[in-house]
């Protein structure tokens, strides 16, 4: 079996659980700071909480874990390590607000090779759900694609290193907000 398949099945397995870990000084994360996916071993750099601005409405915390946690900031888009992007909901979120955000954070990142990019995110935004508090959404970034698990179940894949580069802009790229990139690209 093909090592990124193999640590797409492991994460479905990990993901599909709940555990509390305090990811180092701060606000307690609802992530564990270790992931093993079968030959990939994940580490928990860091994470942030994601709120609408206006409001100031906590809505979802997101980690990054990555195969090498003290990977340099600098390097971390240009780096070929899988890494993960782990979304936990503190928030009921409609699917068609869901879908709304998605394509506009994609349409928003996206620097290269666009169309096709949007085109899968399309697709696969017509088969997001409703998410409810507590439920994980999950990015597994690998050089040539990234798998989309909701609590730990696959909901698609898109293909492409274009693809990569779009999800890995949407939360650390340049018009991403600047909380977000801070906190996760910081010490």
């Amino acid at each position: 079996m093909k090592r990124g398949m193999l640590c797409a099945l492991v994460a479905i397995w990990i993901l599909s659980g709940t555990a509390t870990a305090d990811p180092g000084s701060g606000p307690r994360t609802p992530f564990d700071r270790n992931l093993s996916y079968g030959g990939c071993d994940l580490v928990l750099r860091s994470a942030s909480l994601k709120e609408v601005s206006f409001l100031k409405v906590d809505v979802y915390w997101v980690g990054l874990y990555l195969e090498a946690a003290n990977t340099p900031a600098d390097s971390i888009l240009s780096s070929n390590q899988v890494k993960a992007f782990v979304l936990y909901f503190l928030r009921n979120v409609s699917s068609s607000e869901l879908q709304e955000a998605w394509i506009q954070d994609l349409t928003l990142s996206c620097e290269s090779d666009c169309r096709p990019v949007i085109a899968q995110g399309r697709i696969l935004a017509r088969t997001m759900p409703d998410v409810r508090s507590s439920q994980k959404f999950a990015y597994v970034l690998f050089p040539d694609r990234v798998v989309v698990l909701i609590d730990g179940r696959v909901l698609g894949t898109m293909v492409g290193a274009s693809a990569t580069r779009a999800i890995l802009a949407t939360f650390l790229g340049p018009k991403a907000p600047l909380k977000l990139r801070t906190d996760l690209t910081g010490p």
